[in-house]
């Protein structure tokens, strides 16, 4: 059946209850109606925000974490000991992004055979005293192996 597109008026071969011919009238069409719904209902949409924002507000003090964190922050400053100046892998790991240093510690963490676990499971414990010890024993692993080269290759 051929049907008029209502957003350009180009005619085109629809099916079902289809009006508009292609994605970007499609999202052209979604605009014109959220545009005039807004206008329709201005008080509704402004109340539908501030509720939204209320809620994550809520639920970040509850949780007591940050639910609008940017994954690509780096490590907050109290969390960064003076073990990680001692190994050239802990100065990596505090100079890289959140999503970086989590993939990090996940394959350091599976290549010593401590734990073999996901990327989502550590970033879900990110913020926790358990990350921080596992963030802890792969740096003295780190920094005994760094020594351990440096002084074969002092020697030889």
């Amino acid at each position: 059946m051929i049907i008029k597109c209502i957003v350009c008026g180009k005619e085109f071969d629809g099916r079902g209850n289809k009006k508009v011919c292609s994605g970007v009238c499609r999202l052209e069409n979604k605009r014109r109606y959220m545009e005039k719904y807004r206008e329709l209902y201005p008080e509704k949409c402004k109340k539908s925000w501030r509720d939204s924002q209320h809620k994550k507000r809520e639920e970040q003090r509850k949780l007591d974490i940050n639910i609008n964190a940017d994954p690509k922050k780096k490590i907050k400053k109290e969390y960064i000991p003076e073990i990680f100046k001692k190994s050239i892998w802990g100065i990596d790991y505090s100079h890289c992004d959140r999503l970086t240093q989590i993939s990090m510690l996940s394959a350091v963490l599976s290549q010593y055979n401590i734990a073999h676990l996901s990327y989502g499971y550590l970033s879900a414990i990110w913020d926790t005293e358990k990350y921080k010890s596992y963030l802890n024993r792969v740096l003295t692993l780190k920094e005994h192996e760094e020594q351990n080269i440096y002084e074969k290759t002092r020697f030889d």
